[in-house]
């Protein structure tokens, strides 16, 4: 071994010991969050072509904001803050993915402060502490590069209004109360759930701070808090609704609440995005009809309306707890253990528990959680949870340790296993969505610098891969056609829409040539891959001035 070689390995050794003095002196923070941009940036490059759906709405959204074309930019399905937060890096000329996943991080890096902070209000040791930091890098880096939407803000912000509404000057500080009612009101600027949530909790949480004051004063105190409070979100949220309800001509908190529900009415095929055939993109600019689906035609539901609806809103709701316990579990494998150990810890109820401040951490993720038992729960919804639960099984880690059968040796084994419980799930999905969508980015490329591909397409079916490569190409995106087209049918659609290029991936080629024989005339469009491209065809429509059916 040369001598450049134990240098090397010297100074390795010098740079861990560095890390590990500074995160087990105090610095544990600081030391966390170097860590946290250390690795993130570190994995950049192989989750920079990640997309989904929504992110490609909320650039397009941004990039409106941007451009100053403000009346496309409102929107009442996707919430506002999560674009505006956005508009900056886009000004400063960053790639439009690019900006989205380095404002995530800076989100994530939200989220881990957030917690350092939360932790603080309850009895957690020096080391318990650093464990929840360290443990809470790794899922926090997975929900960065998981899907780019507000999902991650929203917990952010809602991790903070907790700190604020637990700080020992509630109800004694009205600047609590308003502070409460800003960031709440920014809760559902960054997505509209906050906006139940904010108000069922912070009713509830004030309602008990107001019982466990004996002193008329600071009663009165905390009810000016809840009424400022509430004052200050509803002037923040109130303002959005006013904008949105002046651009549909109608009251409304949010439009995607309608057009969700409506999804689990009877007898639902899916979205209407992918039964409902060719769609007009939502704007001039806009890549898709996806970037505001709020005029999409979608019927109304009622569970109330008949025995039978509500029968089904019930198999719904247990459909849905079952499946918010599975995101539950994947979320921490000690998920329930650590649950059930608060709700023992709680136990006997008792008029004290107004004082413990654990009551409202478990409280919000009760509350928080429980709304998604009457919509669809989905694991990006959930994602605040990991913190609440990271932070209550912190709580209860140094009651186990006052057990003797907790010796040191097994203290370790514990924070291990517990660290893993949160790292196993984060570490498969990170695993799996290595290079995501990279193939997506490479073949935008070679289309557009082979075969010069623009303008308006629509693909046969499956939405999301052409609308990603629409959004690589900047062109706009129709949509895929409707289930059981006929060819006649189809050929018009593609005329009358003006789509010039129509996509067909592997699994719908044979069924596009069954649709040739069905009407010839569909043969007369050029397939311009000529096999090149394996899995995809893409065939030229003729610009041809005449009615849709030859």
């Amino acid at each position: 071994m040369n001598s450049n070689t134990i240098l090397t390995r010297n100074f390795d050794k010098k740079i861990i010991h560095s890390i590990q003095a500074k995160f087990f002196s105090g610095d544990a923070l600081k030391v966390s969050l170097v860590l946290y941009f250390f690795i993130s940036i570190l994995l950049f490059k192989l989750y920079q072509y990640k997309l989904y759906p929504d992110t490609i709405s909320y650039i397009s959204v941004a990039e409106n904001y941007s451009s100053g074309n403000f009346s496309d930019a409102i929107n009442g399905y996707f919430a506002p803050l999560y674009s505006w937060l956005l508009v900056p890096f886009l000004l400063a000329g960053l790639p439009s993915l690019m900006a989205i996943k380095i404002l995530s991080l800076l989100i994530g890096a939200g989220c881990i402060y957030a917690t350092h902070l939360l932790s603080r209000h309850f009895p957690i040791t020096q080391q318990t502490h650093r464990i929840l930091l360290f443990t809470s890098i790794l899922f926090t880096i997975y929900f960065v590069y998981a899907f780019s939407t507000p999902d991650l803000l929203m917990a952010c912000l809602l991790l903070f209004y907790l700190n604020i509404v637990l700080n020992s000057n509630y109800g004694r500080s009205l600047r609590c109360g308003i502070l409460a009612g800003i960031v709440g009101g920014f809760g559902y600027l960054s997505k509209y759930y906050a906006l139940p949530f904010f108000t069922v909790h912070f009713f509830v949480t004030n309602l008990f701070f107001f019982f466990k004051q004996k002193s008329v004063k600071y009663r009165y105190a905390v009810i000016k808090s809840f009424v400022l409070g509430l004052v200050v979100f509803l002037i923040l949220s109130g303002g959005w609704v006013s904008i949105i309800g002046q651009k549909y001509d109608k009251f409304t908190i949010t439009t995607s609440a309608k057009y969700i529900y409506s999804l689990m009415r009877p007898g639902v095929k899916g979205h209407p995005v992918g039964v409902q055939g060719f769609l007009n993109p939502a704007n001039e600019k806009a890549t898709s009809t996806w970037e505001d689906p709020s005029n999409l035609q979608t019927e109304s539901w009622n569970p109330f309306k008949s025995f039978d609806d509500l029968k089904h809103q019930i198999k719904l709701s247990i459909e849905f707890i079952t499946r918010i316990f599975i995101i539950t579990e994947l979320l921490s494998a000690f998920a329930f253990a650590i649950l059930v150990g608060i709700l023992l810890y709680m136990l006997p109820l008792r008029k004290q528990l107004f004082e413990d401040k654990l009551l409202y951490l478990f409280l919000c993720f009760g509350i928080y959680t429980g709304g998604f038992i009457l919509v669809l729960p989905v694991e990006r919804y959930l994602w605040i949870n990991s913190y609440l639960l990271l932070i209550m099984g912190g709580i209860l880690l140094p009651f186990l340790f006052n057990s003797a059968f907790f010796t040191a040796q097994r203290r370790r084994a514990l924070f291990f296993l517990f660290w893993l419980s949160f790292t196993i799930y984060p570490l498969k999905e990170l695993e799996l969505e290595n290079n995501a969508d990279k193939d997506v980015f490479e073949l935008s490329q070679l289309l557009k610098d082979k075969y010069e591909i623009s303008g308006n397409i629509a693909s046969h079916s499956n939405y999301k891969k052409p609308l990603y490569l629409a959004f690589h190409l900047n062109c706009k995106y129709y949509g895929a056609a409707r289930d059981n087209i006929g060819g006649k049918e189809l050929y018009k659609s593609l005329l009358t829409n003006n789509i010039e290029y129509y996509f067909v991936l592997k699994d719908n080629i044979k069924e596009f040539y069954s649709l040739m024989e069905e009407y010839p005339p569909l043969g007369k469009f050029e397939e311009i891959t000529r096999g090149q491209i394996p899995g995809l065809q893409i065939f030229h429509i003729d610009s041809i001035k005449e009615n849709a059916s030859p």
